[in-house]
């Protein structure tokens, strides 16, 4: 954040922060139209990642290499419904539905995971969630999302990355000290959509006289 005061100066107006699946993000808007969204961990101190969300004339939004838009073969937004290997496994508070994949091995490449979750929010296919154990296992996730995605801006100490991009945010994470970590991986667009479908709650809240 301080080096994007050096560049472009104080903002000309700064958004509440928010808080989403334990991702904290905060917008700047600059005259001239350059906007950056920067993004931390709830239980992280530094910035993971400033979006570089500025708005050309054509539209474009700046982006991490060979960025994704999905995970696997499954694209963001694919309907659940078209999916027949799906097991349900819970609902979590913002109505997003994980599943586990029907015969598929809980791995990413040779990294072995305890547990792989797809999330499905209004039946749209929407985030992943890994969670394994081991510092192998975290070495391999975090030097295959390297390799791929360029390096990740750190969270904290080395030991969380963050890459944001125009169609898809992803959280690396591992404890050092119980030795679990997490990637999870977001569409950008479907979280927009849940972030305004919270905003119409909150305005049905204040107008039904809270």
């Amino acid at each position: 954040m301080d080096a994007t005061k050096e560049e472009y100066g104080a903002p000309g107006s700064v958004d509440q922060p928010e808080s989403i699946n334990d991702v904290w993000k905060i917008t700047w808007t600059y005259p001239g139209a350059h906007k950056f969204t920067f993004y931390w961990s709830t239980s992280r101190a530094e910035p993971c990642h400033r979006s570089g969300e500025s708005i050309h004339a054509d539209g474009s939004i700046r982006s991490y290499p060979n960025e994704p838009d999905g995970f696997r073969k499954l694209k963001w937004g694919v309907s659940a419904a078209s999916l027949q290997d799906l097991h349900f496994m819970l609902t979590d508070e913002n109505g997003t539905k994980y599943y586990k994949r029907k015969n598929e091995k809980p791995e990413l490449g040779e990294a072995k995971l305890k547990v792989l979750l797809y999330g499905f929010w209004k039946g749209k296919f929407y985030t992943i969630y890994a969670r394994f154990e081991g510092s192998r296992n975290w070495e391999i996730i975090k030097g295959s999302l390297f390799e791929k995605f360029g390096e990740g801006r750190k969270l904290q100490r080395g030991t969380s990355f963050g890459w944001k991009g125009g169609k898809t945010l992803i959280i690396a994470d591992y404890n050092e000290i119980s030795a679990e970590g997490s990637l999870s991986m977001y569409s950008d667009k479907i979280q927009n959509e849940i972030d305004a479908s919270l905003n119409k709650a909150i305005k049905r809240s204040v107008d039904a006289g809270f």
